[in-house]
């Protein structure tokens, strides 16, 4: 099976969040920054079941920090429907990841 890597979230400095990213039972993905994250940046993860509404995972409220300096890459395994949330960056950092 090939694996596609796809942006979540455009490289920019500013702010983000991806569109839901739909991961079948027992498959995971694979998610990555383009650029090093810095001090104080951070990419979280959370749950969407609706399409609307958003779950935190761990931190209520807060999402759970996936991505930070020190940890470049996570894997997320379903069934889950997932969003990711890029903070503000120094440089233009874009989001990705490979199913």
């Amino acid at each position: 099976m090939a694996v596609t890597t796809t942006e979540a979230i455009a490289s920019t400095t500013a702010a983000g969040t991806s569109s839901d990213i739909s991961v079948d039972a027992e498959t995971s993905i694979q998610v990555w920054t383009d650029e090093p994250l810095r001090h104080g940046e951070t990419v979280a993860v959370y749950r969407t079941d609706d399409g609307g509404s958003e779950e935190a995972i761990v931190n209520d409220g807060a999402g759970d920090v996936v991505l930070k300096p020190g940890r470049p890459s996570v894997a997320l395994t379903g069934p889950a429907v997932f969003r990711l949330k890029k903070s503000a960056t120094a440089v233009a950092v874009a989001v990705l990841y490979d199913a």
